[in-house]
């Protein structure tokens, strides 16, 4: 979780020039997604919220590649869930969606619903 505070920083120069870098490749969303869920998985245990990841629009294979920032989007996502966390009473429940566009490869949106017990 601290080296994506520190990038954020080093980052905050180009940002402002509209300049960030992105590292676009193919990933699998649902990999990406659950990284950070690990990664938040004391915060969702002790507050005692259960969590779920519903990825939409992936064919029935369970190929869940696109192509994206993996870097960006986890950073963005950690922030999202780490708010949901936050503001979720316990014991609670958060659901994220993913949805996919099947023609141009990308995520339409990505939500949270928060809802307590």
């Amino acid at each position: 979780m601290m080296l994506f505070n520190v990038e954020d920083l080093l980052a905050l120069p180009q940002l402002k020039q509209g300049k960030l870098p992105k590292n676009i490749q193919r990933v699998n969303l649902r990999d990406a997604a659950e990284e950070v869920v690990d990664i938040m998985d004391y915060s969702l245990v002790s507050k005692h919220i259960d969590f779920s990841l519903e990825l939409v629009g992936f064919p029935q294979s369970g190929d869940y590649h696109v192509q994206f920032d993996k870097q960006r989007f986890q950073q963005i996502f950690l922030n999202y869930l780490s708010n949901a966390i936050k503001f979720t009473q316990e014991p609670g429940r958060i659901k994220v969606t993913l949805i996919k566009i099947q023609a141009r490869q990308q995520i339409e949106k990505n939500y949270l619903q928060t809802f307590t017990s």
